[in-house]
């Protein structure tokens, strides 16, 4: 019996420590040696206009990236909702850029550390770039009453828009690269109209065909929470300088006429269908002018006055203009009004 007692004990004796050496299954998800453990990140948020954070952009593309340079894992792509939200889950916590891109609207950047079992959010307010709805690019042509000389114009209307607010719009220069010309043109007060009538002298131009066929760009300066930017639209192309004059025959060097007068005029030849423009201008005063104008008719080569003429000094004169409303006007011609 002592013998037995003496091999138990020491059989117990040897397998203890062989009990003690094998390790205990971690089957808690909160331990991070455990094969449950999630030590994944998400990261969500909101693509919101620049001015109105309440508001949502939507279809916007979001790019996640890795930051270090060895790690050639290809980006994640998500789109935001109708609500301009997003959402990444079960993302590598690490240092990631953040790319928003939608059309018509300047691309951003972030950058971001997504720590283990976290929930990151990153909202970004997105600038809406300028657009141009509509352009007017057309040429003139006058005989300058003083001297009788030539002038050609470039007369440009642009008709622009930035999503976000108009006054952004700080300037929109018209660039001629193939001359080296530019130049600023003029807003109304709310920045949605821009003109510009320019002589072609004051721009070094001296023919003006030298301008037909040249690409011309517009670049739309804004300035959004003092961050500048530039978008370029183009190219545009001018099509045609009228050259053609035409000459008026009556009523000229004042002559007396009655309140419907009959205005005549020689017929110019040109290549090229066109219509009439008539401007009458009552002096008021010097320098002041009442302007009354019969736009985008017909007639061989006289027009009785469609409307009654008051008493008083006029000058007046005719521009033919084409389907694509370049122009070319006559010189002023006075006349009097006696009854």
């Amino acid at each position: 019996m002592r013998r037995a007692w003496q091999i138990l004990a020491l059989i117990s004796v040897i397998a203890l420590p062989t009990g003690c050496t094998e390790q205990a299954p971690h089957s808690n998800m909160l331990d991070p040696e455990s094969p449950l453990y999630d030590a994944s990140a998400d990261l969500k948020g909101k693509c919101s206009p620049i001015y109105s954070p309440d508001k949502g952009v939507p279809f916007v593309n979001v790019l996640l990236q890795p930051l270090a340079p060895e790690k050639s894992k290809p980006a994640i792509i998500t789109q935001t909702n109708s609500a301009g939200e997003y959402n990444f889950e079960h993302i590598e916590p690490d240092s990631y850029r953040v790319v928003f891109q939608k059309d018509q609207y300047a691309s951003d950047t972030a950058r971001i550390a997504l720590q283990p079992r976290k929930a990151a959010i990153l909202n970004i307010r997105l600038d809406a770039l300028p657009q141009i709805d509509s352009l007017r690019l057309v040429t003139g042509h006058e005989i300058y009453t003083p001297t009788g000389e030539d002038r050609f114009y470039l007369d440009f209307t642009i008709f622009a828009t930035d999503p976000d607010r108009n006054l952004d719009i700080e300037n929109v220069i018209c660039k001629i690269d193939a001359y080296g010309i530019s130049f600023s043109m003029t807003p109304n007060a709310d920045h949605s109209v821009w003109q510009k009538l320019v002589q072609l002298d004051t721009l070094g131009i001296e023919q003006p065909d030298m301008l037909i066929g040249v690409p011309l760009h517009f670049e739309i300066i804004t300035g959004t929470n003092s961050t500048r930017r530039r978008v370029l639209f183009g190219p545009y192309m001018l099509t045609r300088f009228i050259h053609e004059q035409v000459q008026l025959i009556a009523p000229v060097n004042n002559a007396m006429v009655g309140n419907r007068p009959t205005f005549r005029w020689v017929q110019p030849n040109t290549t090229f269908p066109f219509k009439y423009w008539l401007e009458i201008n009552r002096i008021l005063s010097p320098g002041e002018f009442e302007t009354t104008i019969i736009p985008n008719f017909t007639a061989d080569s006289s027009l009785v006055s469609p409307v009654r003429l008051l008493r008083g000094d006029y000058f007046w004169n005719l521009a033919i203009v084409d389907n694509l409303n370049n122009w070319s006007r006559s010189k002023n011609e006075k006349f009097v009004v006696s009854q």
